[in-house]
C-alpha cells in the first residue's frame, strides 16, 4: 500500500462484575427458533457513553430508558471491549474488524505523536481498501445505510470532494450525519463558547452534501430517526444493514424539549434519556412492521466515558480510567444484542468480546465472505450469541503503533503500557461545581509509562485494576501471555502512518458559504470567528 501521507514509525471470559449484583433471567423453556440465512441488521452505536451510565448496566439514578427494555428482551455483554478509547481508531477497528495499528491510525512525526482522530482538515481517511462491513454485506446482497457520526475522514485533494465520507465505503444511503461529529466547539447555548459554536469543526451533511455550517443541535436525534425509518420503509426485498450513530453523548450535550431537564443526573442524563428514546423508536417501528423477528439489532458505544468533563462526561461504573486510556473504563462499552425468538430474553454474556468481532459477525450471519488476503483481529461471535459457546478469543491485544499496551487474557489483564490516570484532584480542579471548565483528555499529549515488569489484575478480583499480583500469585498467566505475543507478532505488521503534520491542508476544511470569511449557512446566528483550521 502507497502511503497517503508520512511514512512507517517504528520502535522495537468471564468477570465477576459485583457492582451490577444482577442475576441472569432465563427465558421460557422450548427450542430457540432458527433465524433466517440473511436477517436485517441493525447497528446502534452511542459516542462516548460509560459502562456504568444505564440502569440496567448498573447505575443507581438514571431513568429507566427503552435501552434497558431492550436489555430485558435480549442479551447483556458484560465483556465487550473497544478496540482503542477514542472516537476514530474505535470506529475504523469496528468498521473493518482490524486493529487501528494495522490501517495506521497514527502520526509519522514527533509533534504529532499521540494523534489518532481524524480532524476537519487531515487529508487522509480510512483507506478505500480497507473493507468495511457494509461492504462485505453489500456483496452479500443487503441494502446498506447509515446516520449520524463518520469521523473518518472527509476530503482528501479539495474542499468539497468528499473522497472519505461513507458513500465510498459500502452505504448505498447516507441520511444526514456528521462527517467530524459533535464537539465541545458546537455549542450553541453560550456554556462553553462564549461566541456561539464555531463553523470550522461543525458541519451537516445530508448524503455527501454540506447543508448546515454550524448545525442546529435541537431536533438533530429526530432527523436520525426519521431517516432510518425512511430507509427500512423504502429498503424493498433485499435484507437490509443500517448503522446508527449518535451524536450522544458525546460533549456538546444536547436534547430537545421533550427530554431537556428531565433527568436528575442533569444535562448528561437528559442525553441519555433521548438517546434511549431513539433506540425505542426504532424497536418499535420495526416491531410494527412485522420485521422484528428478522433483525439483529445491536446497541453498543464507541469508546468509554470523557470522565475528565465532570458531570457533563459519563460513569466507568466499577471500572477505573475512561475515554484516552486503555485501563478498562476506557475500553470496557456497555453492549445489548436483542432480536426476538433467537436472543434469550434476559440472558447475560460474560465472553470476552470486541467491537471489531462484529464486522466479522455480521459477515458471517450474513452470508457474506471476508477478504482472502487480509488478516482479521475480529471473530465471529455466532456461537456466543446463538449457542451458549464460549469466547472465540483466547487473548485480546491493545497496541498503539507497534506499542503494546494491555492483553486481555480470560479474567486476567497484563498491562505493558499506561497513562497515569488523573487524580480527583485534577479532575476536581477542572471543575467548578461540577461544571467542566475546559475540554481535555487525561493520556493527549502525555508520555505513556512503560512497565519494565508487566501488570497483572485478576479483574474478577480487581475490576479496577488497583493491586498488581506477585510474579509468585499469577503464576503461568505470564508464560502464556508472552507465548501468544510470539504467535501474534508473527503476522502483526503496522500500517503506514496516515496522521501527522503533512496530513493536515486548513484548505479542505468544509465549507458551506464560501463568500463568508466563517463559511457559516443556513444556521440563526450570525457572527461567527473567522477561522478555517
Amino acid at each position: 500500500m502507497t502511503p497517503l501521507c508520512g511514512g512507517r514509525r517504528n520502535s522495537a471470559g468471564l468477570i465477576c462484575l459485583v457492582y451490577l449484583a444482577i442475576l441472569a433471567v432465563t427465558g421460557a423453556s422450548g427450542s430457540r427458533r432458527e433465524f433466517a440465512q440473511q436477517p436485517n441488521i441493525l447497528l446502534l452505536l452511542a459516542d462516548d457513553m460509560g459502562f456504568g451510565d444505564l440502569e440496567s448496566f448498573g447505575h443507581p439514578y438514571q431513568e429507566t430508558t427503552p435501552i434497558d427494555r431492550m436489555a430485558e428482551e435480549g442479551m447483556r455483554m458484560l465483556s465487550m471491549y473497544a478496540a482503542d478509547s477514542v472516537c476514530t481508531p474505535s470506529r475504523a477497528a469496528l468498521m473493518t474488524g482490524r486493529l487501528p495499528s494495522r490501517l495506521g491510525l497514527f502520526a509519522w512525526d514527533e509533534k504529532h505523536k499521540n494523534e489518532k482522530n481524524f480532524g476537519p482538515s487531515h487529508l487522509s481517511g480510512l483507506p478505500l481498501e480497507e473493507v468495511t462491513m457494509a461492504e462485505t454485506l453489500k456483496d452479500a446482497g443487503y441494502t446498506t445505510g447509515m446516520v449520524g457520526k463518520w469521523h473518518l475522514g472527509i476530503n482528501k485533494d479539495e474542499e468539497g470532494d468528499g473522497y472519505w465520507l461513507p458513500s465510498r465505503q459500502g452505504f448505498d444511503f447516507v441520511g444526514h450525519n456528521l462527517p467530524f461529529g459533535n464537539t465541545w466547539t458546537c455549542d450553541e447555548n453560550f456554556v462553553h463558547m462564549t461566541d456561539g459554536p464555531t463553523p470550522n469543526r461543525c458541519f451537516l451533511y445530508y448524503g455527501d452534501e454540506l447543508i448546515q455550517q454550524p448545525y442546529e443541535h435541537s431536533n438533530l436525534t429526530q432527523k436520525f430517526v426519521a431517516d432510518a425509518k425512511y430507509f427500512i420503509e423504502n429498503s424493498g426485498e433485499d435484507p437490509f444493514f443500517f448503522y446508527f450513530a449518535f451524536a450522544h453523548v458525546h460533549v456538546s450535550l444536547f436534547a430537545n424539549e421533550e427530554h431537556r431537564g428531565k433527568s436528575v443526573r442533569g444535562d448528561y442524563g437528559d442525553n441519555v434519556l433521548e438517546l434511549g428514546w431513539a433506540v425505542g423508536e426504532m424497536l418499535d417501528f420495526l416491531k410494527e412492521r412485522g420485521l422484528a423477528e428478522n433483525t439483529l439489532v445491536v446497541f453498543s458505544s464507541d469508546n468509554g466515558p470523557h470522565v475528565e468533563l465532570c458531570t457533563e462526561g459519563g460513569d466507568t461504573g466499577i471500572f477505573s480510567g475512561g475515554k484516552g486510556s486503555f485501563m478498562e473504563g476506557g475500553l470496557r462499552v456497555p453492549t445489548v444484542v436483542w432480536w426476538p425468538g433467537v436472543i434469550e430474553p434476559g440472558s447475560v454474556s460474560y465472553e470476552t468480546a470486541s467491537l471489531m468481532d462484529l464486522m466479522v459477525t455480521f459477515t458471517d450471519i450474513g452470508g457474506g465472505e471476508l477478504a482472502s488476503d487480509t488478516l482479521y483481529d475480529g471473530r465471529s461471535l455466532r456461537g456466543v450469541l446463538f449457542d451458549g459457546e464460549q469466547s472465540p478469543h483466547e487473548y485480546l491485544f491493545f497496541y498503539f503503533i507497534d506499542y503494546l499496551f494491555a492483553v486481555v487474557h480470560n479474567q486476567y489483564k497484563v498491562v505493558f503500557r499506561s497513562y497515569e490516570p488523573p487524580t480527583i484532584a485534577t479532575i476536581s480542579g477542572n471543575c467548578s461545581e461540577g461544571f467542566p471548565i475546559y475540554d481535555y483528555t487525561y493520556g493527549f499529549p502525555s508520555e505513556f509509562i512503560t512497565h519494565d515488569t508487566p501488570l497483572v489484575f485478576n479483574l474478577y478480583r480487581d475490576p479496577r485494576e488497583m493491586y498488581p499480583l506477585a510474579p509468585d500469585v499469577y503464576g503461568d498467566v505470564m508464560d502464556n501471555v508472552m507465548a501468544a505475543l510470539v504467535e501474534f507478532n508473527k503476522t502483526f505488521e503496522v500500517g503506514l502512518a496516515i496522521l501527522g503534520g503533512n496530513c493536515i491542508d486548513c484548505q479542505l476544511v468544509p465549507c458551506c458559504n464560501k463568500t463568508s470569511d466563517d463559511c457559516a449557512c443556513n444556521y440563526p446566528g450570525t457572527s461567527f470567528t473567522s477561522m478555517r483550521c
